[in-house]
C-alpha cells in the first residue's frame, strides 16, 4: 500500500453513502429492497447519480429479466397470557402471501415441520409456528413445502439456532430456493415465547395475520456501471457489489457498494489514470430472483454475464467482488478466489502489511464459494475474488436479520479495505499479462482424482512448466482457457459446494460401499446414521415425505437451464434412495436387509459406470486442455 495515498480515503463517506442506501424500503417497519421491487428500482437510480457525481462516466443501465418480490408487511395479532392484546413483526421469504388485510386464522405448534412432526397434527388451513436451525439441519423451504402438502396455510419459523442469533428480538430471511406457494415467514425468539404461552394450553389458538408478500414472474430489474476510462478500451477489470438487500443491509450489501464507490472516488480525486478501463457495477437480485430454483441468488450477475454483457468475457481482466466489508470477521482477512488467481494473489499479499483490526494478516483461499456474485462471474469466464466472510461468526449473529445495522460499521476494517483494494487495483493495472496459474488447480485435481487422470494431469502440468514467456497478446487465449476449465472442471454437490467431477461419484460409491458392508453385519443404524445420508440429496428423506423429496429432486434435474442460471450443468447425476431409508428407518435389528443391501448393490454398480463416463469425459477434457495450453 502506498502511504501517500493513505490519507485520501474517505471512510466517513462510506459510512455515510451505506445508510443513505437505506433510504427506500419495501417494508416500511423492516427495510427490504428486494428484486424487482420499487425500493430496488429507486435504489439503483440513486446508485447510478452517485457514480455520475464522484466523476465515474458511461453511466450504464442494464436491464434483466428475474422474478420479483415486493414485501410490504406481515403482523401477527394475538391475545397474550395476561389477555393483553399483542402484535408480532414478522420477516418473510420470497413467497406469494396475501390477506388483504388482518384475517383471523388458527394457529398450531409444529416441531421442527418434519413428516413426523405433521403426523400427529392436523394442519389443515391453519397457520404452523416451527423452531427451524437453517445452518445444521435444513433450509426453510423443506418445512415450508411439508405444511403446504398437509394443507397449511403458511408456516411461521423460528430460528431455533443457525442464523439470526444476535438477539432473542431478531428475524431472519434467506433465499426460499423453493416454491412461492408455500408461504413461509420469520418470527422472533421473544415473541415465539408469547404466542407458546398460550400454546401450552390449548392446542391451537386464534390469531389475525395482516401480510401482504408478492412474488410474481417475468419481471425486470437493473444493474447499472459506471467507468474510469484507460488507455486501453476493451481491456477492463471489473469491480463489483450488489444493492439489493434484506432489512437494512448495512453490511449486506450496502457497505460493499459503498467500499466500491469509495475506491472510484479516491481514484479519481486523486487523479489516477489506469492503463485499463475500471468498470463498477453495482448489481441487483443477488439475494433471490428466480422462483422456485435451487439456485435462486446471484440472478442480477449470472445475467450480467451470460444474456447481458456476454462479450465482457475475454475482455475483463478480472472481476474484485465485495460482501460485508465493514466488518473484521477474523483475526485474518481473507480473500477467496478462483484456483487460477491463488499464486498471484498470495505473492501480492505478502507485500501488505498487517495492521491492527487484522493481526494476522491476510490469508488467500481457493476455489470460490456459491454463496455471492464473484462464482457467476467466474464460470462465466471472469478471473474473480471476493473478500471473504462465510466462516465469520457474523453469519451466524447478524447476517440477514434486522440488527445488520449502522452499530456493526468498524471503520478500521473498511479503511483495510479501502487501502488493500486500491493497492490490488492498481497492481492488476499495471500488469501486462493475466495473472493466471493453471497449475494450481491441476494440482488440487490430482490430489483427489483416481489414478487414471494422474498420467494425464501430469502431461498438462508439465505443458504448463514449459510455457514460454508470455505476453499481453496471450490474454484472449489465457481468459479462453480459464474459462474452459471453468466449464468442465468446476461442479457442485447437491449441497451447493464446489468439487470436481469425478468427486461426485468417488464421495457416493465410498459411501454406498460403506453402507453395504454396515447391512451385511446388521447395522443398519449405522448406515442411516454415517453414510447414506452422504449420498446426493438422501438427507432429505430422512425427515420429510416423498412428494417433498420428489419436488426438491425434480427442480433440479428436470428444471430448463434459465431456471438453473449458475447451477445449470453443474450436478453430476442423482441417486434415488428414499424407498431404501424409509425401509431402513422402520426395520429391527432382527430382520432381513436383503433387500436394502440389493438396493444399494444396483446403485453402486450405477454409480460405477457414472464414475467410468465421468473419468472418461474429464479424460477428454483434459486432453483439450492440453492442446488448448500448447498453443500459448
Amino acid at each position: 500500500m502506498q502511504s501517500h495515498n493513505l490519507q485520501a480515503f474517505d471512510v466517513d463517506y462510506t459510512y455515510r453513502f451505506t445508510k443513505k442506501l437505506e433510504t427506500f424500503k419495501t417494508n416500511d417497519k423492516l427495510g427490504y429492497r428486494t428484486a424487482g421491487s420499487t425500493a430496488e428500482y429507486q435504489t439503483g437510480a440513486m446508485i447510478a447519480e452517485e457514480m455520475k457525481r464522484i466523476g465515474l462516466t458511461q453511466i450504464t443501465k442494464d436491464a434483466f429479466t428475474l422474478d420479483t418480490w415486493e414485501f410490504k408487511k406481515a403482523e401477527l395479532t394475538f391475545t397474550t397470557a395476561t389477555g393483553q392484546p399483542y402484535t408480532a413483526i414478522l420477516g418473510s421469504y420470497q413467497t406469494h402471501f396475501v390477506t388483504n388485510g388482518p384475517q383471523t386464522y388458527d394457529i398450531i405448534y409444529g416441531g421442527r415441520g418434519t413428516a413426523t412432526d405433521f403426523a400427529t397434527i392436523d394442519a389443515t388451513n391453519k397457520l404452523v409456528l416451527i423452531d427451524i436451525d437453517q445452518d445444521r439441519d435444513w433450509w426453510i423451504s423443506y418445512p415450508a413445502l411439508q405444511a403446504h402438502f398437509k394443507g397449511a396455510i403458511a408456516i411461521i419459523a423460528v430460528q431455533s439456532g443457525g442464523f439470526s442469533q444476535v438477539n432473542a428480538d431478531a428475524l431472519n430471511a434467506q433465499d426460499i430456493c423453493g416454491p412461492a406457494y408455500a408461504p413461509a415467514f420469520s418470527m422472533s425468539q421473544n415473541d415465539s415465547l408469547l404466542l407458546r404461552e398460550q400454546l401450552t394450553t390449548a392446542s391451537s389458538v386464534s390469531v389475525l395475520l395482516d401480510a401482504c408478500s408478492i412474488v410474481q414472474s417475468n419481471g425486470t430489474s437493473y444493474n447499472y456501471h459506471g467507468k474510469i476510462e484507460g488507455k486501453e478500451k476493451d481491456s477492463y477489470i471489473l469491480i463489483s457489489a450488489h444493492y439489493d438487500s434484506y432489512f437494512s443491509g448495512f453490511q449486506d450489501d450496502h457497505a460493499a457498494i459503498a467500499l466500491m464507490l469509495g475506491l472510484a472516488k479516491n481514484l479519481i480525486t486523486t487523479g489516477y489514470r489506469p492503463q485499463k478501463t475500471l468498470i463498477f457495477l453495482a448489481l441487483a437480485a443477488e439475494e433471490w430472483g428466480v422462483i422456485d430454483s435451487r439456485y435462486d441468488w446471484s440472478v442480477g450477475a449470472y445475467n450480467q454475464i451470460t444474456t447481458v454483457r456476454p462479450d465482457w468475457r475475454g475482455k475483463v481482466f478480472a472481476n474484485i467482488n465485495f460482501e460485508l466489508p465493514a466488518v473484521a470477521h477474523m483475526p485474518v482477512d481473507r480473500i477467496r478466489t478462483v484456483y487460477e488467481l491463488h499464486t498471484f494473489l498470495a505473492q501480492f499479499v505478502e507485500h501488505i502489511p498487517r495492521s491492527d483490526v487484522y493481526p494476522q494478516g491476510i490469508e488467500v483461499l481457493s476455489p470460490l464459494a456459491t454463496t455471492s456474485d464473484d462464482f457467476s462471474f467466474a464460470i462465466g469466464g471472469i478471473p474473480s475474488l471476493r473478500n471473504d466472510f462465510q466462516d465469520s461468526s457474523f453469519i451466524r449473529t447478524h447476517y440477514h436479520s434486522q440488527f445488520d445495522d449502522e452499530t456493526t460499521f468498524n471503520p478500521q476494517a473498511m479503511l483495510f479495505h479501502l487501502q488493500l483494494y486500491d493497492a490490488l487495483i492498481k497492481r492488476y493495472d499495471e500488469l501486462a499479462v493475466v495473472p493466471v496459474d493453471f497449475s494450481t488447480r491441476l494440482i488440487a485435481m490430482r490430489k483427489t482424482a483416481p489414478v487414471a487422470l494422474h498420467t494425464l494431469l501430469e502431461q498438462a502440468l508439465e505443458v504448463i512448466r514449459s510455457l514460454p514467456p508470455l505476453t499481453k497478446a496471450h490474454n484472449p487465449q489465457l481468459l479462453a482457457i480459464f474459462y474452459f476449465m471453468e466449464t468442465h472442471f468446476t461442479k457442485l454437490t447437491w449441497q451447493d459446494e464446489v468439487i470436481f467431477p469425478y468427486e461426485h461419484t468417488l464421495t457416493n460409491c465410498a459411501a454406498l460401499t460403506r453402507a453395504i458392508e454396515r447391512l451385511k453385519r446388521g447395522d443398519y443404524k449405522g448406515a442411516l446414521q454415517y453414510d447414506l445420508h452422504l449420498i446426493d440429496n438422501t438427507w432429505q428423506a430422512y425427515d420429510f415425505d416423498r412428494d417433498v423429496y420428489d419436488h426438491f429432486t425434480n427442480y433440479v434435474c428436470e428444471a430448463a437451464p434459465e431456471r438453473l442460471l449458475w447451477g445449470a450443468g453443474r450436478i453430476m447425476g442423482h441417486i434415488d434412495l428414499f424407498d431404501v431409508v424409509q425401509a431402513l428407518k422402520s426395520k429391527t435389528a432382527d430382520e432381513s436387509m436383503a433387500a436394502e443391501i440389493q438396493q444399494l448393490q444396483h446403485a453402486l454398480q450405477q454409480q460405477l459406470q457414472l464414475h467410468e463416463t465421468i473419468v472418461d469425459a474429464t479424460s477428454q477434457h483434459i486432453k483439450e486442455l492440453i492442446q488448448l495450453l500448447k498453443q500459448l
